[in-house]
C-alpha cells in the first residue's frame, strides 16, 4: 500500500488503478440505469419504507456489478458491458415506444391484468400495475434480440 501524497507508484499502475475504478463507476451507473426502472415503477404502496428499500437493493445490485466489472478482465468484461448495454438500451426505447404504439394501437390489448388480479389492486394501483405490466413487455421486446445478437456474436468468436 502506497502512502498518501507518494508519487513513487509507476505511471503504468497509477492508469491500470484510474481505469479500473472507471470500469466500476460506469459499470455501476449502467446498472442502476437498469434497475431502478424495474423497483420504483412497481405497483408498491408509495411508503418510505418501500422506497428506502428499493434504494438499498439497487446500491447492491449497483456495488456488486462494479465489484464484477473491476475483477473481470479482457472478454469477461466485454460480455459484461455488453449486457449492460443491453439491458439499458430498451430503457431507453421503452418510453418513446409507449408514447408512439399509443397513437396507433388500443394499449389495452397489450396488458394482460395479471399483477392487479394476483394482488387484488383497484383504481390507481391497479392503472399502475397495468403501465408496469405493459413496461416490462416492453422491455423484454426490446431485450431479447440485443440478447440474441450478443449471443451470436459470442458465440462466432
Amino acid at each position: 500500500m502506497q502512502p498518501i501524497g507518494d508519487n513513487s507508484m509507476r505511471p503504468a499502475a497509477r492508469s491500470h488503478r484510474i481505469a479500473q475504478f472507471l470500469y466500476g463507476l460506469t459499470a455501476g451507473l449502467l446498472s442502476l440505469f437498469v434497475t431502478l426502472p424495474f423497483l420504483f415503477l412497481a405497483p408498491a404502496p408509495q411508503d418510505d419504507e418501500y422506497g428506502f428499500t428499493f434504494l438499498a437493493i439497487a446500491a447492491i445490485v449497483a456495488l456488486l456489478v462494479s465489484w464484477m466489472a473491476t475483477r473481470a478482465a479482457g472478454r469477461r468484461r466485454r460480455i459484461l458491458f455488453a449486457c449492460l448495454c443491453a439491458a439499458a438500451l430498451p430503457c431507453i426505447a421503452n418510453p418513446l415506444a409507449v408514447r408512439v404504439l399509443g397513437h396507433f394501437l388500443d394499449l389495452d390489448v397489450l396488458i394482460p391484468d395479471v399483477l392487479a388480479g394476483l394482488f387484488g389492486l383497484d383504481g390507481e394501483r391497479a392503472y399502475d400495475a397495468a403501465l408496469y405490466e405493459l413496461w416490462c413487455e416492453l422491455w423484454l421486446l426490446f431485450a431479447l434480440p440485443f440478447f440474441a445478437v450478443i449471443w451470436l456474436v459470442l458465440r462466432r468468436r
